[in-house]
């Protein structure tokens, strides 16, 4: 796939996930949170709950909170991939390790469906680049959200994609790298 088939940026604009599982298995995406960033601003927040059609992990439930129950009349990921699409594709596309690329990608290969043609960036690479204190460890999202000042009510995906995606602009406001630069890094 070659880069001119996706989106210019101006360096500051991209869109940050994360999802959380109902079970061990990457696949199982229970919720989706995305967060757009455009000029260095957060401009819009979407998440959804999604029903994974499987039995939820007590520790998974007691991780985040979400179960059967709550997700009993939730859109299954199928319902949900063409809307995705449309928000994602052709993007760079921020997580924060690449537990939320591997799910997706897991859940689109069991679903039958390509997967997401998106430009992968991984804010814990960034942050580990950045404040080089972090480089071996204490990377993970909660740690360095609180280091930053971020507020983060964790394990929920809105605000986990919404952590990742301010972790991301102060990380370009720290070094004058852009999200595209991070990319081209091979992060």
């Amino acid at each position: 796939m070659q880069n001119d088939t996706f989106q210019v940026h101006d360096g500051q604009s991209f869109a940050v996930v994360d999802v959380e599982t109902a079970t061990s298995d990457n696949a199982s995406i229970c919720q989706i949170g995305i967060v757009q960033c455009v000029d260095g601003r957060c401009v819009d927040r979407w998440s959804s709950l999604v029903n994974p059609e499987m039995a939820f992990d007590e520790f998974n439930i007691l991780l985040h909170g979400i179960g059967d129950e709550t997700v009993r009349h939730a859109p299954r990921l199928s319902e949900l991939l063409p809307g995705l699409r449309r928000r994602l594709e052709k993007k760079i596309v921020g997580c924060h390790t690449m537990f939320d690329r591997n799910a997706f990608e897991a859940a689109c290969r069991l679903l039958g469906e390509p997967i997401l043609d998106v430009r992968w960036l991984d804010t814990a690479s960034v942050v580990r680049k950045t404040w080089t204190q972090f480089s071996r460890r204490g990377y993970k999202l909660d740690n360095i959200a609180n280091y930053l000042g971020i507020p983060l009510q964790h394990h929920d995906a809105l605000e986990d994609a919404h952590a990742a995606a301010q972790v991301l602009l102060r990380a370009i406001e720290k070094t004058g790298l852009s999200a595209d630069d991070w990319y081209l890094r091979g992060l």
